[in-house]
């Protein structure tokens, strides 16, 4: 049996021997009674008015990652951030949670694909550049684009490049999400956009077909754009920089 313990945005499990939360919620207020700081003895972090305790429940996420439980009180942390909500979990009932979430997750994976399988049945065969309308065009870099070509968008002039990346200002879709739907239609949800060519700052609806997340995954690491793969390269050509630094000293 473990304890699942939330405060503040963090969790920490522990194993107990108590069969039930109101007997570690009075182990612990003994403990605070005593004057001991919980929280810091917890999780690391100081603090510095009274800990409360909540018995909550816990949540396992669709993909069943261990490190993003959370749990049905998860709302209240930051208004309490000196509460400690309590969670009682048995080996049993933790694994239940845990295939749950896992045939939950299959589920969601087979259901995107038939909603991706559908997109590529109805999808046009070809977009031209020349059928778009004036304020389409006028987003583009260049113009009398084929639609071999990767439409490369434009910002907006009022607002930074940084903003407006490919995958876009915080809480809004990607330029070329939010370009696709305008041009081809509604996007269903889970279904992700794979760039064919590998271009994020292209809006071709051409370059663009519906797919997968893991998909999209395995075209950027095929096409080398992961970020450890980009972090490796120049760590390589950083050492060749200071090799050649090295012989151009030596042959002075």
């Amino acid at each position: 049996m473990q304890v699942c313990l939330f405060c503040a945005g963090r969790r920490r499990t522990l194993q107990a021997e108590a069969t039930d939360a109101a007997k570690i919620i009075a182990e612990y207020s003994r403990l605070a009674d005593q004057g001991r700081d919980l929280r810091r003895f917890l999780f690391g972090q100081y603090c510095a008015g009274p800990t409360n305790f909540v018995e909550t429940q816990v949540i396992v996420p669709p993909n069943g990652r261990s490190y993003k439980i959370t749990h049905t009180l998860a709302h209240r942390e930051k208004s309490e951030p000196d509460t400690l909500f309590i969670c009682v979990l048995f080996d049993e009932e933790y694994d239940e949670l845990t295939e749950a979430a896992r045939t939950a997750a299959r589920l969601r994976d087979i259901e995107i694909r038939q909603r991706v399988e559908a997109m590529r049945a109805i999808a046009p065969t070809e977009v031209r550049w020349q059928e778009l309308s004036p304020s389409h065009q006028a987003r583009f870099r260049d113009a009398d684009l084929t639609p071999q070509q990767c439409w490369n968008w434009r910002p907006l002039p009022n607002r930074r490049r940084r903003k407006l990346s490919a995958v876009g200002k915080r809480g809004d879709a990607a330029p070329y999400r939010r370009f696709y739907i305008q041009i081809m239609g509604p996007i269903p949800a889970g279904v992700t956009l794979r760039h064919t060519c590998h271009n994020r700052m292209c809006m071709n609806p051409n370059h663009l077909i519906p797919g997968t997340h893991p998909e999209n995954m395995r075209d950027m690491t095929e096409a080398g754009r992961h970020a450890k793969q980009v972090l490796a390269k120049k760590k390589r050509l950083a050492k060749r920089r200071a090799a050649y630094r090295r012989q151009k000293r030596r042959n002075k």
